[in-house]
């Protein structure tokens, strides 16, 4: 197998004889080289090497040749060089990644892994070996595994498997949503309604106690607890299908669980139904609420096959003993909006959007608002600060996130249409006149334009909204010790893009961050105990981790 070698940077410095003829055109040679026959001949070099599948990265090492620019080609110089860089590599690696300047890892995989684990640690980024996943440091890390496993789905099962292992997939997985879930649904070709199982795996009643799930009824939450499902799942043996239908068969189980939960709360009665395996019964007794019609149709796939009758009838027993109660007659679960307890507690992958509340009421644009487009509009319009201050160009990923509609007194994020023209109007916008508008670079991180549908953006409101973001961002700042000067894009990576749970009532809300990378600095910036938001009407109290 022939290595692959990929040079980010080679600062070459050659020294030629005084008096040399045409030393610029030798320059020009081997610099030629050196960005083409070279790499080739060092991966040449290194295939002398035994090549036991690791990715190494180096992060420099120098060295020093002599050629005879006139008698030799450009093959024999290019040859020459590559071993030498080839050596120089090889005593690199010898050290077995010792050196700081080195590291290696199994594959390419457990590199990837190795980053995940880092980032939901909160120190993969600013760490050299990791400078290709630089591009992602604004995301969260949900959705960075989603970017780095959705196109490589031949790595996902085992990399979730690894992440649970060490610790790090609950936290993970604490911060998915339904989207995210989906997408990853999606790379491993596996059905979103499968069929139930078959078989199930031995002492199922021990498995799924040892599952940690959550209660809530949520569309988000579900999403969730099937992902804790199937990475258990997958670990436990079953007779149902062949070792390459492992995937299939740890979703259909999960998928079966989630389900079963679903209708512990909904309707305990049709549960009991499928424990004394009356399946049709059970469809029956639920066929005409809104929220069952893909239980319903799940349930059906069992009729006429003995052996999922009886799996169900397990699995109904099962979950019987863990269920949570019954959820509110007011919960709306197939429109996916919040009810009742995921509005008052809930976590988001971007709760630390609340540090900036209190900076943005200071600047008391909130009234001017209000009178001037009413409060409905006003919301909207606070959403979208929040959403500015995350970063326009990757805002379409957190349409749904939970804590950005908070954030705006908002039940919901707004309704996005990108088909739908922008409003030939422009609302009042004198308040924004003696703002300072952003420089290039800040405006085009602001900037949302279309990317999230919202006719009622026009082109002035978003850069109107984009000086009220800036103004909010630069009075954060000034709470932070020693980052006062920040650039927006490094406030909001560094410190706007962290997880936390949002838990409140009618009369409080408070944040709980994790911390971050910098949680230190939080720990010292000027926060106020609590904060009476005009827009809320209700107190805001942060605490860091």
């Amino acid at each position: 197998m022939s290595i692959d070698v990929d040079i980010r940077a080679l600062d070459c410095r050659f020294h030629l004889p005084e008096g040399m003829d045409d030393a610029a055109g030798t320059r020009q040679r081997l610099t030629k080289l050196a960005g083409g026959r070279l790499v080739e001949a060092c991966a040449e070099a290194l295939d002398a090497l035994p090549d036991d599948g690791a990715l190494w990265r180096v992060r420099h090492v120098h060295l020093d040749i002599c050629v005879d620019a006139k008698g030799m080609s450009d093959a024999e110089i290019a040859d020459l060089w590559g071993q030498a860089l080839a050596r120089a590599l090889g005593e690199a690696m010898a050290s077995g990644g010792a050196s700081e300047d080195v590291r290696r890892f199994e594959s390419a995989r457990a590199f990837v892994v190795a980053f995940l684990r880092d980032l939901i640690d909160g120190r993969a980024h600013g760490r050299w070996y990791y400078e290709e996943f630089r591009h992602l440091q604004s995301l969260p890390a949900a959705d960075v595994t989603v970017e780095l496993l959705g196109v490589r789905p031949a790595w996902i099962v085992e990399s979730l498997v690894e992440l649970a292992g060490s610790g790090h997939l609950e936290r993970l997985v604490a911060r998915w949503t339904d989207r995210q879930s989906r997408r990853l649904i999606d790379a491993l070709g596996l059905t979103f309604y499968p069929p139930p199982p078959s078989r199930l795996p031995s002492a199922v009643g021990d498995w799924l106690g040892s599952v940690s799930l959550e209660k809530d009824a949520s569309r988000d939450a579900e999403a969730r607890n099937r992902w804790r499902l199937f990475v258990a799942a997958l670990s436990v043996e079953s007779s149902d299908g062949s070792p390459g239908q492992r995937p299939q068969i740890a979703w259909r189980l999960a998928h079966a669980v989630a389900t079963l939960q679903r209708l512990a709360r909904r309707s305990p009665k049709a549960l009991r139904m499928l424990i004394d395996g009356r399946v049709e019964a059970a469809a029956a007794a639920i066929a005409t609420e809104s929220w069952a019609a893909p239980v319903v149709g799940w349930l059906t796939e069992a009729l006429g096959h003995p052996r999922r009758v009886e799996a169900l009838a397990a699995l109904a027993r099962a979950s019987s003993e863990r269920s949570a109660p019954p959820a509110p007659e007011s919960s709306v679960e197939a429109s996916g909006e919040p009810n009742e307890t995921s509005a008052r507690s809930f976590q988001s992958a971007h709760a630390a959007i609340f540090l900036v509340a209190a900076p943005l009421a200071n600047l008391e644009v909130w009234p001017v608002w209000v009178e001037a487009v009413g409060e409905a509009m006003a919301r909207r319009w606070l959403y979208a600060v929040g959403t500015k201050l995350l970063g326009g160009k990757t805002a379409a990923l957190r349409l749904d996130d939970a804590a950005l509609a908070a954030f705006a007194g908002l039940p919901e994020p707004p309704k996005a249409d990108a088909r739908a023209e922008v409003a030939a109007d422009n609302p009042p916008l004198g308040w924004a006149e003696k703002l300072e508008a952003p420089d290039e670079e800040t405006a085009d991180f602001l900037w949302l334009g279309r990317r999230l549908g919202y006719p009622w953006l026009t082109e002035p409101l978003d850069e109107a909204l984009s000086k009220v973001t800036l103004a909010a961002a630069r009075r954060f700042a000034r709470t932070l010790p020693r980052f006062e000067a920040s650039s927006v894009s490094y406030l909001s990576r560094t410190f706007l893009a962290q997880p936390g749970a949002v838990v409140g009532d009618e009369d409080a809300l408070e944040v709980r961050l994790d911390g971050g990378p910098l949680g230190v600095v939080l720990r010292m910036a000027v926060l106020p105990d609590e904060r009476r938001l005009p827009w809320l009407d209700r107190s805001l109290t942060i605490t860091v981790g």
